[in-house]
């Protein structure tokens, strides 16, 4: 994805170092910076919901990955999460939905892809 703002390169760089380190409230506080300045920037707002998910905070996760395709309703990878989320908080149905939707825009040699299907393979017993 193109930056659309230049204003956030800076801290959506240092975001991802603190994240790498280990620093997930570090990194929530970029990533916060970056989001204020573009409430839409799908890598912030996907890397946020993948550290709240990692907090055990899933409705907050779940907002960010809602926002994510709110802006791109064709990312896999928000979409995939998303569904992860519902399926760990008993969404059963809503999980199996939303994880066909991934699978049909998933390539089929994504690494994540073996995993989806079993999940879906799941869903169905």
């Amino acid at each position: 994805m193109r930056e659309r703002n230049s204003d956030v390169r800076e801290p959506l760089g240092l975001a991802a170092a603190c994240a790498k380190s280990g620093d997930l409230e570090g990194a929530m506080v970029h990533l916060k910076d970056v989001l204020r300045v573009e409430p839409d920037h799908e890598i912030a707002n996907g890397m946020l919901g993948g550290i709240y998910a990692e907090l055990k905070m899933p409705e907050r996760a779940t907002a960010c990955y809602e926002q994510v395709l709110a802006s791109n309703p064709r990312n896999v990878l928000a979409r995939f999460q998303l569904g992860l989320l519902q399926l760990s908080g008993g969404r059963r149905q809503e999980a199996a939905e939303t994880l066909r939707q991934a699978a049909q825009l998933m390539p089929a040699d994504h690494e994540s892809y073996p995993q989806l299907r079993a999940l879906l393979e799941s869903l169905r017993s």
